[in-house]
């Protein structure tokens, strides 16, 4: 909707340089400190990110070092690109209700996707995508050495496209007790999403690596 073609020309620019940089330092994964290209260029990272994700390497923004680390490790669980996002949102019922919403994910993730602006900044291109609902798996890694891990199960339910919000939006159903851990102990803002039930896998490896998982205080 809003972008230009100079925006368009401007995040493939950061893609290839994006691209180059991590060939030559021989990257698996990149974090990028996304808001200086906004401020120092009026461009985004949200279209190289989503594009190197899918070609194989984990990629995330806002230079979150723990997110980079669970993008990896879900990719490495289900196979597939994960998601990083903002809980935006949070009902508690019956089941917990999160909505998630950011300005980049991979597009092997999504059933369809347009491009729109950044949101915060109204700049440059960002991903709005259309999830399929089906079971997926939300997890955050945190504290003080890493050490610690909140991991749920759940249900996509719905995609929508509320104006206010970044353009990719996810609500989530987990569990009241996974939405009250998370509540109790967020271990940071962004949750990473992966497409499937991954949890069991994930909690194997946990118990063999000694990685204690967050409780209800």
């Amino acid at each position: 909707m809003e972008p230009t073609a100079e925006d368009l020309i401007s995040s493939e620019a950061i893609y290839r340089r994006l691209k180059v940089l991590a060939e030559s330092r021989r990257l698996d994964a990149l974090t990028l400190r996304c808001f200086d290209l906004v401020t120092g260029l009026g461009a985004t990272g949200c279209y190289a990110l989503s594009r190197l994700a899918d070609e194989g390497l984990d990629s995330g923004c806002e230079g979150d070092i723990p997110s980079i680390i669970g993008l990896c490790w879900l990719k490495a669980l289900s196979g597939r690109p994960a998601w990083m996002a903002n809980p935006s949102d949070v009902e508690m019922g019956e089941k917990c209700r999160i909505l998630l919403a950011h300005c980049t994910v991979p597009r092997t993730m999504l059933d369809s996707y347009g491009v729109r602006s950044h949101f915060e900044s109204g700049l440059g291109v960002a991903i709005a995508g259309k999830f399929s609902p089906g079971p997926v798996t939300l997890a955050r890694i945190g504290g003080e050495s890493l050490d610690e891990t909140w991991i749920a199960e759940g249900e996509l339910v719905e995609s929508p496209s509320m104006e206010g919000l970044c353009r990719t939006q996810a609500w989530v159903e987990i569990s009241r007790e996974d939405g009250q851990r998370l509540l109790d102990n967020p271990l940071g803002n962004h949750l990473v999403m992966a497409l499937g039930r991954q949890g069991a896998k994930a909690r194997g490896f946990l118990k063999i690596a000694g990685i204690s998982q967050t409780k209800k205080s």
